[in-house]
């Protein structure tokens, strides 16, 4: 066995040097079911499952490219469906995409009635108030479990107002 020494360094001949790697490629995902443009939340979370963690963020960078255009969101939506996923929340093989971030406090069905409620109201600060209840009887209607006294961000509240206000 022959040592050398080369630059200060000893140089053993059986040591064998690890190759560059190369670089990971990603195959081209599959056309979305149902001859639609794009993947449902279900479907596509079906997908992911298959492909390795350390490929995740390649994959679905393809997937939003123009190229396919099979994901119509931001990678930070698709991160926050991969948690609520993990925490075990179901979605449906078809489910679309939310596009605007959280689902509405109060659904688009209910917005009417709501404003028939603040019609009554006089002021600004009754109203907010009233709003902020309203939005606190929706969440309790959906089966949530809302907190005795809890204030709801002023943001949301001025969004409802401007919404009641165009009505």
């Amino acid at each position: 066995l022959e040592v050398r020494k080369v630059h200060n360094r000893v140089e053993n001949p059986r040591r064998k040097l690890k190759r560059k790697k190369l670089p990971c490629s990603v195959p081209d995902p599959p056309p979305p079911k149902g001859n639609k443009s794009e993947y449902g939340i279900g479907e596509f979370l079906g997908i992911m499952k298959h492909v390795p963690p350390n490929k995740r963020r390649k994959m679905v960078l393809k997937m939003q490219s123009t190229q396919f255009g099979y994901v119509p969101v931001t990678e930070r939506t698709v991160y926050r469906i991969f948690k609520e996923s993990s925490d075990g929340v179901h979605f449906e093989f078809d489910q679309e995409w939310r596009r605007n971030g959280h689902p509405p406090r109060i659904e688009n069905s209910r917005l009417e009635i709501c404003a028939r409620k603040l019609a009554e109201c006089q002021g600004r600060k009754e109203v907010q108030e009233k709003i902020n209840d309203i939005i606190l009887e929706e969440e309790e209607r959906k089966g949530l479990v809302a907190e005795e006294g809890k204030i709801v961000n002023r943001t949301t509240v001025n969004a409802y107002m401007a919404i009641f206000a165009s009505m």
